[in-house]
């Protein structure tokens, strides 16, 4: 059993001995056991436990242990002492909603606008309603004054916030037909993703906060990251250039990701699946033998990192091993490159070509014979990041 299913097993354990136990109806905290060990101390653990098992359930794709049908409306939240966790309880109560959401995009590919939008407007009601005391409304330069401690919890708030409603919005980028039907929408998670890691680089630049808790920090960062390369990847004509420099702010922190963290491994698997459409795209990544060549990333995409028309396969990896940050960033790199510049790739093919009258419509042919529409494959791939 693997690390993944045998934590969920773990957590699914311990909340079916809550359910057991009753904590999650009112009437039980009258007993006098729970009186004994305490009915505040009862209530911050089972809702400790309850918010637990809905970020592991986003952090991992399992389904949630414990439905929020199954607890009693009237079970009362921890006291105000504890604002973080009550926080933290109605936020999870929206991320069920959002799951859900997703589940059903995920079966049927219908976006559903309305739906949509009022799941948007329940996140930016719950980050309104977030008590002063945790709220990130100031500067960066202002906010180093605060303890790290509240620092940290008002950052990881903000995070959240961005991380649901990116997920609400994820689903118009799966095609580019999706995209050009809904551009509001489009623009709206992209700029998402765009603050997101502009927020974690900043807070990098600020504090030892990210870098003493990567592994926090480092899953809103490769789910971002996987909006923009979404983004790009179904119409880079649109989204390429107003991304590229945020990119690479993410491809700075991937550098330092440890090969053994999980959220490594998932960017891996993701990125080893991206090679399969290569030959869909009719590109060739060109890999640098030395990592050294490159000692600094252009944000502004200077130097030319692909050729299109070599074909040099990409570095052999062992199939159970997680490469180190450095190379799933030149990786990275290498795609966006190839994917942003591919307009300009296709027209240079030849004379002759189509004129299409819809920016995203050159993804039907390309000028050697090639033909890709990897919306669907290239979303699949990209799952694992959300």
């Amino acid at each position: 059993m693997d690390e993944e299913a045998l934590a969920w097993r773990t957590i699914g354990i311990v909340e079916r001995m809550c359910l057991e136990k009753g904590l999650h109806r009112r009437e039980t905290l009258q007993q006098p056991a729970i009186l004994a060990e305490g009915r505040e101390r009862i209530l911050r653990l089972f809702w400790s436990i309850y918010v637990l098992d809905m970020r592991w359930s986003f952090g991992t794709g399992m389904p949630f242990a414990l439905e929020d049908t199954d607890i009693d409306p009237w079970l009362p939240e921890p006291e105000e002492k504890t604002p973080y966790l009550r926080v933290m309880i109605r936020y999870s109560r929206i991320a069920a909603k959002v799951w859900k959401f997703i589940s059903a995009f995920n079966n049927t590919n219908e976006i559903k606008k309305d739906e949509m939008n009022y799941l948007d407007w329940q996140v930016m009601r719950w980050a309104a309603a977030i008590p002063e005391s945790l709220r990130l409304d100031q500067p960066f330069d202002q906010a180093q004054q605060d303890p790290r401690s509240i620092r940290r919890l008002r950052s990881l708030l903000y995070l959240r916030a961005n991380q649901l409603r990116m997920l609400i919005y994820r689903p118009v980028l799966h095609s580019a037909t999706h995209i050009m039907r809904y551009p509001a929408e489009s623009q709206i998670v992209v700029d998402l993703a765009k603050d997101t890691i502009q927020f974690i680089t900043k807070l990098n630049e600020t504090s030892d906060i990210y870098r003493l808790q990567q592994v926090t920090f480092n899953w809103f960062l490769v789910s971002a990251l996987a909006v923009l390369f979404l983004a790009v990847s179904q119409t880079p004509a649109q989204f390429s250039a107003h991304s590229k420099v945020e990119f690479y702010m993410a491809l700075e922190l991937v550098k330092g990701f440890s090969p053994r963290s999980y959220v490594s491994r998932r960017l891996w698997k993701s990125i080893k699946g991206l090679r399969k459409l290569g030959p869909q795209l009719g590109l060739q990544t060109h890999q640098q033998p030395d990592e050294t060549a490159r000692s600094a990333i252009e944000p502004a995409g200077g130097s030319a990192m692909v050729d299109t028309m070599e074909q040099v396969p990409a570095p052999s990896t062992h199939s159970h091993t997680t490469p180190d940050g450095a190379q799933m960033t030149r990786e990275l790199m290498e795609w966006f490159e190839a994917v942003g510049n591919i307009e300009d790739q296709i027209m240079s093919v030849g004379t002759g070509m189509q004129t299409y009258e819809e920016p995203w419509q050159y993804g039907a042919r390309m000028g050697n014979g090639y033909t890709f529409d990897f919306g669907g494959e290239l979303s699949s791939l990209m799952k694992d990041c959300f």
